[in-house]
């Protein structure tokens, strides 16, 4: 009976001191002042419409999905500027910042590497190259830029292929409504870092001749990642697989163990065995983009470019840490053509694009290995050709099908060997069997450019 008496007054107590302040902040009347744009009005997500799951405008509530939407209330909100800033408040998956030079900012969802087994789509198209399989993430994707972002988790491989197993993250650009719009950003901060960012968009004509377009872009670069923060992390010895008496010997006699590195084939090798030389590790990137809609047909061109530090979590026996100017680089250019028909129960789309993606020609390692002078440098290319239809067709309340065809057509270049000089991209030309000229030691081998088709057929009920 006494503990009874002892919760009922820790709750009523609770209730007095938690809650009657609230009330006393405001009196009567201030609560008659009150208008509907001083609450915040919450949206059901259940009614938000997305385009990813079912290839057509649909409500969550009628897919059978996990899926979340992020909304450009909340990107601004909260100051996303990369995916990864978005996708590391999402319930599931783990996200990496900065990740590494290859594969730039990295996420695992379902237990994935994102980056390789997540369809990423930009205005429901896809943006990943062929010859990598993959897209890096910086700030060159239009985050900053988007209406909405639509995140469907687990696998949907029925409807985009083999590289959705774990999801999809569909990135849907601002779009002109009624009234034209432009918002621009800009913010720096520490180790040289600087973003701007800029969306406009508006409607030209009248009646149903009206043409909407919209323009973005942003910029970002930083002189320094400053992932640092214990240079004996960098240790030779922590990060290299050797034998751990060999570890043991080298801690011993570091002088002696340098000396058996530079004898062993690193000669670049720049710093003590506990402590490498670690230089600064900067990044850029950009982006521009713009799209044109009239009555159901749009036009859209895209252009993303990013340079990463190289060596990012890589053993610096290897890879020297010391060079700024050891980047990889790469710029996608990718130009859309759309017809979208909506209807009570049929809807029907159609896309054709086409995607560039380059190597920087001054892409390279720091290599502190024998024969490259301190940059071993790198090249790879693709071209595709993407066509793909599909219809959904509403036979009840119950039952949406979807129906669709994809033919691909791609041209790649796949990664250069170690290169002593950077490499003339005219030795590359996109749909040919042509080989780049022979090189001095290794002759053809490790340059293979070829080209091939994919062609897909997709049918989905739920």
């Amino acid at each position: 009976m006494c503990a009874m008496r002892i919760i009922t007054y820790f709750v009523v107590t609770y209730f007095l001191v938690g809650f009657l302040p609230l009330w006393a902040q405001l009196t009567p009347e201030e609560m008659d002042r009150l208008s509907k744009s001083d609450f915040v009005e919450r949206k059901n997500s259940q009614d938000i419409k997305v385009v990813s799951a079912s290839r057509s405008s649909t409500k969550i509530s009628d897919l059978p999905t996990s899926i979340q939407v992020i909304t450009r209330e909340e990107i601004e909100r909260n100051g996303y500027v990369t995916l990864v800033d978005v996708l590391k408040h999402v319930s599931g998956i783990r996200t990496s910042k900065p990740g590494n030079g290859v594969d730039g900012e990295t996420f695992l969802m379902r237990g994935l590497i994102g980056n390789y087994y997540t369809k990423i789509l930009i205005n429901s198209i896809p943006i990943q190259p062929s010859v990598t399989g993959s897209i890096a993430i910086a700030e060159q994707l239009p985050v900053v830029n988007a209406d909405r972002i639509e995140i469907i988790f687990g696998p949907s491989s029925a409807l985009y292929g083999g590289d959705a197993m774990a999801g999809v993250i569909n990135i849907i650009t601002r779009s002109t409504d009624n009234q034209p719009f432009a918002q621009a950003t800009v913010t720096t901060g520490d180790y040289g870092y600087r973003y701007a960012s800029l969306t406009a968009g508006g409607k030209a004509g009248k009646d149903k001749n009206i043409i909407s377009y919209s323009i973005y872009g942003n910029f970002a670069q930083r002189d320094d990642l400053n992932v640092r923060k214990n240079t004996e992390n960098y240790s030779s010895l922590e990060t290299n697989t050797l034998p751990e008496e060999l570890k043991a010997e080298a801690r011993q006699n570091p002088d002696q163990f340098l000396l058996f590195l530079k004898n062993q084939g690193y000669p670049y090798y720049s710093g003590t065995v506990l402590n490498p030389t670690l230089g600064k590790m900067p990044q850029r990137s950009y982006m521009i983009g713009g799209q044109v809609e009239y009555r159901n047909f749009q036009g859209s061109y895209l252009e993303m470019d990013r340079t990463s530090f190289y060596s990012t979590g890589l053993t610096p026996v290897v890879f020297g840490y010391n060079n700024p100017d050891a980047f990889y680089g790469d710029k996608i250019r990718r130009l859309t053509a759309s017809y979208n028909k909506q209807g009570e129960k049929v809807a029907y789309t159609a896309n054709l694009s086409y995607n560039q993606y380059r190597y920087n020609t001054r892409s390279s390692r720091a290599a502190t290995y024998d024969g490259f002078n301190g940059r071993a440098f790198k090249y790879q290319a693709s071209d595709d050709i993407f066509f793909e239809n599909f219809a959904r067709y509403t036979t009840s309340k119950k039952w949406d099908w979807t129906f669709g065809a994809s033919v691909q057509f791609s041209s790649v270049l796949p990664e250069t060997m170690d290169l002593e000089t950077p490499f003339d991209p005219s030795d590359y030309r996109p749909f040919t069997n042509r080989k780049p000229k022979p090189h001095d030691l290794y002759g053809d081998f490790g340059q293979n450019p070829t080209s091939f088709f994919n062609v897909g057929l997709f049918a989905q009920g739920v």
